[in-house]
């Protein structure tokens, strides 16, 4: 007899030794599934390219879209902040330099017809 009793006993305690674990499990499904939510909200997953497409590497973008009175502005921008700061402008910098002279001259423009 006191070997099924401990046997009993043992089971009684493996019993609750797996109900403590599939609490533990539960809880880590939920925090995993909270922490999925706060991922997707300030990391969302980044939209699949169709196939064939060409990934864009941040080092091969450049200002080639420019026409060629904005592209040797914007040059002549990079070298006269090289020599002013020691360091070219980002690309962040040009394209916020190239919006400012656009505002400048369009601003310009409409003074000098307001003149007229």
């Amino acid at each position: 007899m006191a070997g099924l009793s401990r046997v009993l006993r043992s089971f009684t305690r493996s019993r609750r030794v797996i109900r403590t674990l599939e609490s533990i499990d539960q809880g880590i499904r939920e925090q995993n599934q909270y922490l999925a939510r706060l991922a997707d909200q300030f990391a969302p997953v980044p939209v699949a390219q169709p196939e064939g497409a060409e990934k864009l590497n941040p080092k091969e973008v450049d200002i080639s879209f420019l026409n060629e009175e904005e592209l040797g502005a914007a040059l002549a921008y990079g070298a006269q902040m090289q020599q002013q700061t020691g360091r070219a402008p980002t690309d962040e910098e040009l394209v916020v330099w190239l919006a400012e002279r656009a505002e400048v001259a369009h601003t310009q423009s409409l003074n000098e017809r307001r003149r007229r």
